[in-house]
């Protein structure tokens, strides 16, 4: 068997994430119809119960641990219970050179994060990273090819050029795709045969030590009133580092917008269904009321669009 068969044969080692169930959309409002993550799902292992409270059903034996539901749900209701992505973030901007790869490979580098798989990694994580960075950021694709995670892959790939190509004159690190061994940063060619030795002799055992194999019992705690991911946080704190005139810019092409037509009667419905706090009703001092609208803190998820019954309000994506 060879080394890159040997890694795709350990994907059904990976990890599995867990639903916390108060963080989805469906759960604030059960008439909102949001598929995101079973439109994503490759392996098709999750699916919307049409029998009980229509919640979001993941069938662990069907999921491959890409990560690709945590990537794109606005509410981050899927969670790795031993893994910590947003702290990772927080720490690659005080290295150089940084590297993301995935579980089932070996640690090569110093400065070196594990995680699942790069399908985990959300546009908004990508923008943070490049925002932030403090040097050229690197994720190893090298085996990739061979893995049964190959398709989410390629969708990261995608969406790490588009990043690239949109915000080129504004990040502060350069974001490079690995997918060849001479590519990563310290690794000479007469290394190449005994890293990938390294690999195929400690795949397996790194797997069971870097991750459990199987779901714990306890689930995540359920939040209570508004909560902002913590990807639309760490996406706003870097937005907002740029100052005033760049922020304004970033926020345009990287966050979630909405407009208002003339039904709209600024009763409270959309500020109290709003799960971040993104709108308010506010009060002028000639005792008028006003929609305010703060675009780094909207996920986009549609919740006030679905709750207005003037239907005076309309989403825009963002442009990533």
């Amino acid at each position: 068997m060879s080394i890159f068969s040997l890694i795709s044969k350990t994907a059904g080692m990976a990890p599995v994430p867990e639903i916390a169930e108060g963080r989805c959309l469906r759960k604030r409002l059960s008439s909102f119809e949001c598929t995101l993550c079973v439109d994503n799902c490759e392996s098709n292992a999750l699916t919307i119960l049409t029998m009980g409270d229509g919640m979001v059903h993941l069938e662990n034996e069907k999921c491959t641990g890409c990560g690709r539901c945590t990537a794109v749900c606005p509410a981050e209701t899927f969670v790795f219970p031993d893994y910590d992505l947003y702290r990772m973030l927080d720490e690659c901007d005080t290295f150089e050179d940084t590297v993301f790869t995935c579980h089932r490979q070996k640690q090569a580098f110093a400065n070196e994060f594990h995680i699942p798989c790069v399908g985990t990694l959300s546009n908004e994580a990508l923008l943070y990273i490049g925002l932030k960075g403090n040097g050229p950021v690197y994720f190893n694709l090298i085996a990739c090819p061979a893995c049964t995670q190959f398709p989410i892959v390629k969708k990261f790939a995608a969406s790490l050029a588009h990043v690239q190509k949109l915000l080129a004159h504004d990040l502060c690190s350069d974001l490079i795709a690995i997918k060849e061994l001479s590519q990563l940063p310290g690794i000479s060619d007469k290394d190449r045969r005994s890293f990938l030795i390294d690999i195929g002799g400690n795949v397996v055992s790194l797997v069971r030590s870097r991750y459990k194999t199987s779901i714990p019992k306890k689930t995540p705690p359920q939040p209570k009133g508004r909560r902002i991911p913590q990807k639309t946080a760490l996406l706003e704190k870097a937005i907002l580092a740029k100052g005033s005139i760049v922020a304004t810019q970033l926020s345009a092409q990287c966050a979630s917008m909405i407009s208002l037509t003339k039904s709209c009667t600024l009763c409270p419905r959309c500020t109290g269904m709003c799960p971040t706090g993104a709108i308010k009703l506010e009060r002028q001092q000639d005792k008028t009321k006003t929609l305010s609208f703060v675009a780094t803190k909207c996920t986009g998820c549609g919740l006030c669009a679905a709750f207005c019954k003037m239907n005076a309000i309309t989403v825009s994506a963002p442009l990533l």
